[in-house]
């Protein structure tokens, strides 16, 4: 299980909340470039690129599904609402120290959720990173 903290809690700990594989690569993936500067005129053939400023990365918006695990109903939701709260706040820092890099996300919404059942519940979580190029804790 790899350590995440959300807004300097341990996600686990915490919340119950278990990034698997999937959720970590999500996070890791590459967001896109941003589109080049360019202008088209119907006096030149094809268009103009700028191509003197540094390529600059794209908002993106992403769905992480992870697990929320207690050991009773009544613990379920106690960890449920602080994650509720965490959430509602809209700004989650996302920190996963085995590969050093924060993740500043905008909370959206929660696009799925299965019941709490033997122990855990799953959770989709909508998020957007406003500025994948800012990796840092602040």
């Amino acid at each position: 299980m790899t350590k995440v903290n959300i807004n300097g809690n341990d996600a686990f700990a915490t919340y119950g909340i278990v990034f698997d594989e999937k959720a970590i690569s999500t996070l890791m993936s590459y967001p896109a470039l941003k589109s080049m500067v360019s202008s088209e005129s119907r006096l030149e053939n094809g268009k103009r690129v700028v191509t003197e400023s540094a390529p600059k990365w794209d908002s993106r918006q992403l769905t992480l599904q992870v697990s929320m695990k207690a050991s009773s109903a009544s613990q379920f939701l106690i960890r449920y609402k602080e994650f509720r709260d965490a959430c509602a706040t809209g700004n989650l820092l996302i920190h996963v120290p085995d590969i050093g890099e924060y993740y500043h996300m905008k909370y959206e919404d929660m696009t799925q959720y299965t019941q709490y059942r033997f122990g855990v519940a799953k959770l989709s979580i909508k998020l957007t990173e406003p500025n994948p190029g800012l990796r840092t804790e602040a």
